[in-house]
């Protein structure tokens, strides 16, 4: 009973019953002050530290709208091609239209993001263009705080990586099985080109937002150009492939069938030379069918050609519009790190982790002399 009422007349615990003892909150916060003071003011220093070797990165991007030829162009288009004796519906069939969720992945694709890798950009400092690759396998990418770590923490990693072989790289097509080989180099900055990017599609108005993220504000501007033009060169691609493909068909046998319209055009009118004021039934009767054979093929010409247009004015049709509603353009300002926001940040979560560590501390004094006085 002694060692209780002892306990009890001692310091006041900061936890009554089930309820926070105000004014034992206040006397603790009182006493602790300094030391509240003190870690929010270690935690400031050691972010502004930590910001001071963060890169800085800027953003460029573009804002598209695809669009697709509307119905009432495909129904002039159409009355156009009917005036000709063209049937437009025969030749477009069904249109299939990509769907905007597929945008990222043609985007994020091995071959478009190879090309983003491999074509040539002007970076600060360097006196001529160079790849993406060529530049980030240097030590021009390296960061301040990237070679710090790589020289001391890092220092067994980096000797291991130095006398290892790295292996070549590999062309697609010199495998038996056909199959893309990449190194593992190649695949690390595979990686860090997809990082970069970010794609955003509003599934509502259809814009299509594509976003380039970079150290260098004209690398990211150059970036995102190209992306930007990569992804109309495969939505269009997608969309035009059937017709396209069936141009191109209709063209090479318009091409056949002329040098065969050549080839009876050129065996009938010799045999006319040949035979002139000549009568007899039997070079009358030749006469007739060379005559039937140039006149079929200068039908099947013409139905080609005809086929021709109209594929024509269908790869038209299914080629969509892009409208710019936001071009890309040199970023002037940082993009991130905000360091401002990022050592008020800092800041407060030193105040928070000096509040948790006083707290904490009378928190555990108060459950110990709870406990003690019960028991």
């Amino acid at each position: 009973m002694v060692e209780k009422e002892g306990a009890l007349s001692g310091e006041e615990s900061l936890i009554k019953g089930d309820r926070l003892n105000l004014k034992v909150l206040f006397l603790v916060l009182n006493k602790g002050w300094k030391r509240i003071l003190y870690t929010a003011l270690l935690v400031f220093v050691l972010t502004i530290l930590v910001v001071i070797f963060i890169p800085n990165r800027f953003q460029a991007g573009a804002v598209i709208l695809p669009k697709a030829v509307g119905a009432s162009q495909l129904d002039r288009l159409g009355g156009l091609a009917s005036l000709a004796g063209v049937n437009l519906s025969s030749m477009v069939g069904e249109t299939s239209e990509l769907p905007p969720d597929v945008y990222p992945a043609l985007v994020y694709s091995y071959l478009n993001v190879k090309k983003l890798m491999e074509a040539e950009y002007n970076f600060k400092g360097v006196s001529h263009s160079m790849s993406f690759y060529e530049w980030f396998i240097g030590d021009s990418v390296s960061s301040f705080s990237d070679k710090m770590a790589r020289y001391t923490i890092r220092l067994p990693w980096t000797i291991m990586d130095a006398l290892k072989k790295e292996p070549g790289l590999v062309e697609a097509g010199t495998d038996p099985s056909n199959l893309i080989l990449i190194s593992k180099r190649e695949a690390k900055v595979l990686k860090e080109v997809r990082s970069m990017i970010d794609v955003d599609v509003d599934s509502k108005t259809g814009l299509v937002s594509l976003r380039v993220e970079a150290e260098e504000p004209l690398l990211a501007a150059q970036m995102a150009q190209l992306a930007v033009a990569q992804l109309q060169e495969a939505i269009v691609r997608h969309q035009t492939s059937q017709v396209a493909n069936n141009l191109a068909f209709v063209e090479e046998r318009l091409k056949e069938q002329r040098e065969e319209l050549r080839e009876a055009q050129k065996v009938y009118f010799e045999f006319l030379d040949a035979n002139r004021n000549r009568v007899a039934e039997r070079s009358d009767l030749r006469q007739r069918e060379l005559n039937d054979a140039y006149n079929l093929a200068v039908q099947l010409y013409q139905s080609l050609a005809e086929q021709v247009e109209q594929a024509r004015i269908a790869v038209k049709r299914e080629t969509p519009a892009f409208s710019i509603i936001e071009p890309v353009s040199v970023p002037s300002e940082k993009f991130f790190p905000r360091r401002s926001l990022v050592a008020a940040l800092g800041l407060l979560g030193g105040v928070f982790l000096g509040l948790f560590w006083v707290l904490g501390v009378a928190l555990y004094k108060s459950i110990k002399m709870n406990w003690e006085s019960q028991y």
